[in-house]
């Protein structure tokens, strides 16, 4: 027997109905997946940081931005979305885009890192870097190799991750005394030392009553007297 309308009618908001559930499942679905891939990419980014983190704050050099205070609003702000997660219903969209948040925060705090050990590594060896970096203009014959090696040593140690700060401090110390060695190896005393950290050292000037007769010898024997620039100001 055929179905009355009101028949028809029924089947159909009934079909209607579980569409609608079915699309609020699926969109439900979607919002999940997408709070499950923002919940994995917290995490490494969590973990890149951690690691960051604990090898600078072992050698002291931890950003003042970065403090115990903004650690804790941190991890306050992930407990609060971890909660919103355990109730009976939770907003998935919400929650997917307070962790997408909390990811970009600690972003900025590891790029803080980042910056912050730039320097740092700049600072420990900056004034050797001058030095050494004069002396190979210089083209010296005995102490070229060791030259060569301190340029690399430095180019590594300017481009290191925070994540290896202790091994890198290592390595920091290692250039600090190789330069020293090149120092004892061309036979520069205390006083050619200080006329070259005073002309490697931006903002200093040498004037010509600086220049006594033992530093003009040394200039004239390498032959450095004309790769050196005199002039009025």
């Amino acid at each position: 027997m055929e179905k009355s309308l009101l028949g028809r009618i029924h089947d159909v908001k009934k079909k209607a109905l579980a569409s609608r559930m079915c699309d609020r499942q699926k969109k439900e679905v979607e919002q999940i997946s997408r709070c499950i891939q923002n919940l994995t990419e917290f995490k490494g980014t969590l973990y890149d940081f951690d690691e960051s983190y604990r090898a600078v704050y072992r050698v002291h050099a931890v950003p003042e931005a970065i403090d115990r205070d903004a650690l804790c609003e941190l991890g306050d702000a992930y407990s609060s979305v971890d909660a919103s997660m355990d109730k009976p219903n939770p907003d998935w969209a919400k929650n997917s885009r307070d962790i997408k948040n909390l990811t970009k925060r600690i972003q900025g705090y590891k790029k803080e890192i980042g910056n912050t050990w730039e320097m740092y590594c700049s600072e420990q060896i900056k004034g050797n870097v001058a030095m050494v970096d004069t002396l190979g203009r210089m083209s010296f014959g005995l102490g070229k190799e060791l030259i060569s090696e301190l340029v690399d040593r430095k180019n590594k140690i300017s481009r290191s991750d925070p994540k290896d700060a202790e091994a890198v401090e290592e390595q920091i110390g290692i250039y600090n005394e190789k330069c020293h060695e090149l120092l004892s190896l061309l036979k520069l005393n205390d006083e050619k030392i200080d006329f070259l950290r005073r002309l490697t050292t931006g903002g200093q000037k040498i004037y010509l009553s600086d220049i006594d007769e033992e530093i003009l010898g040394w200039l004239k024997e390498n032959d450095f007297a004309n790769k050196l620039e005199v002039r009025f100001f």
